[in-house]
């Protein structure tokens, strides 16, 4: 999917959730592919994720890394009322990236018990990183202890 042209504003911004996995990553190289694909997402071609509680008309997008010791970074367009351009979501293992896919694959995710049932576990997950979203640009780096 191709992304839409930059908003004036501009930006990747990463939860609070994504973030910390971020920290996970020991790896410099692999952190450091990891920012790059995160900092050039504006520019990247995402793969279309069906994410059940998404705000309606809202496309979440993937993007896998040629390295399969790498987590998915999961994004979407901001919300009119969020900053930025882009927000990344979630970094996924690869095997919850695959499980993701063959539930799209096998219309699961298009069943209404178990969307409803996947949207309530979203939302109760979504209500703790909204209080955690601190919405700071990639290049800010880890929080001072």
């Amino acid at each position: 999917m191709k992304t839409p042209a930059p908003r004036q504003d501009g930006g990747v911004r990463v939860t609070r959730a994504a973030m910390e996995e971020l920290w996970k990553i020991t790896n410099p190289a692999q952190g450091g592919t990891l920012r790059r694909l995160i900092v050039g997402i504006p520019q990247a071609e995402g793969i279309p994720v069906d994410i059940s509680g998404a705000p309606p008309g809202t496309q979440y997008l993937a993007i896998v890394s040629d390295d399969p010791e790498l987590p998915v970074i999961v994004y979407r367009p901001t919300l009119p009322d969020e900053e930025g351009e882009w927000l990344v979501t979630a970094l996924l293992d690869r095997d919850t990236y695959q499980q993701q896919k063959q539930a799209e694959k096998r219309g699961l995710l298009q069943n209404d018990t178990v969307r409803a049932g996947i949207q309530a576990a979203a939302m109760a997950a979504a209500a703790i990183a909204i209080g955690m979203l601190i919405g700071r640009d990639i290049s800010a780096g880890a929080p001072k202890k």
